[in-house]
């Protein structure tokens, strides 16, 4: 506002002062001079206005983060505003954001933890996460609104060990990606995966172990072309995550048998074809060799399998 006021003020002034001085200036001038004096005028206050806009856009959307402002009303003026601040801004606000969701689920969560809301949801939907259509046809008012709530700001149903909770939707995302960074827009791309398919539940893997490779090759990629990104360090704890599930799996899933010691033949077949198939990177070459000191010692988890993966998993944690 303040900003509008001088810019009136100069103009004002402006008029004026040439309405005073009329007689001083030949006829022929009047055009020539304002042609010349107004253009280096406008075009510094055009840059000036994408300026002040994109410092205001900015200054409100920190405060609505401190406001602790539903993530529906941030996303919708972030989403406003998309096309008025450059992609590295973008990425910016949109790495923030990904916080202020983190940071507001635990307050949705609790809502969860209602046994009234837990039973409404399973009456409704019985053990299996709903599609979108059966959203529409619940009966319970109160976990009608609840599951609308949870929609609209960003977040996704999930289920474990059977509890019902919210998770991040990162289809959320889409939105903004378009006009975000390629670093933005490459860690979305990865998230997305994560929150369409959870890869673990009641500690166990509940994706093939051809997925559990494939997005360790994916985050591999993403930490070796945006070393400097701002969710560098996520993906990294990610891809950390990551290589454990591929030298060890899940306690129920282990990748080797806990009475027979053998590797689970799933498995084993799974790593054979992907290392013959898949394009060189660090996730193969160590999928490579744990397959080698594996054939090794036929096939059985021996204390120098074990050596293996405890020194690659300390030397990876080093790395960091």
């Amino acid at each position: 506002m303040t900003y509008k006021k001088i810019v009136a003020a100069a103009i004002l002034t402006s008029t004026f002062g040439l309405a005073g001085c009329a007689s001083d200036i030949a006829p022929e001038n009047i055009a020539t001079a304002t042609e010349e004096e107004q253009l280096p005028i406008n075009e510094e206050t055009a840059s000036t206005t994408e300026q002040v806009q994109e410092s205001d856009i900015s200054e409100t959307f920190e405060e609505m983060l401190l406001a602790e402002t539903p993530p529906s009303e941030v996303a919708a003026y972030l989403q406003q505003h998309l096309s008025d601040i450059s992609p590295e801004d973008v990425s910016v606000m949109v790495q923030k954001f990904e916080q202020h969701q983190q940071t507001y689920l635990p307050r949705l969560e609790e809502k969860f933890h209602d046994s009234e809301i837990q039973i409404g949801i399973h009456e409704q939907f019985g053990f299996t996460l709903p599609t979108d259509e059966e959203f529409e046809e619940v009966e319970n008012a109160e976990v009608a609104a609840l599951l609308s709530e949870m929609k609209e700001n960003g977040y996704k149903l999930e289920m474990a060990e059977g509890m019902y909770f919210p998770i991040i939707d990162y289809r959320f995302y889409n939105p903004f990606t378009e006009n975000a960074a390629a670093d933005t827009q490459a860690y979305i791309e990865l998230m997305i995966a994560e929150s369409d398919q959870v890869p673990a539940k009641d500690a166990a893997l509940v994706i093939s172990w051809e997925s559990i490779v494939q997005r360790a090759v994916n985050q591999e990629e993403f930490l070796n072309g945006f070393p400097q990104s701002g969710f560098a360090s996520e993906v990294a704890d990610l891809y950390e995550t990551y290589i454990m599930f591929l030298l060890y799996g899940l306690n129920n899933t282990p990748l080797f048998d806990y009475d027979s010691h053998t590797i689970d033949s799933e498995a084993l077949a799974a790593f054979s074809s992907i290392v013959e198939n898949v394009e060189d990177s660090e996730t193969m070459k160590l999928l490579d060799q744990y397959l080698t000191i594996i054939e090794v010692n036929n096939n059985q988890l021996t204390d120098e399998v074990e050596q293996f993966r405890t020194d690659y998993m300390e030397a990876l944690q080093e790395e960091r």
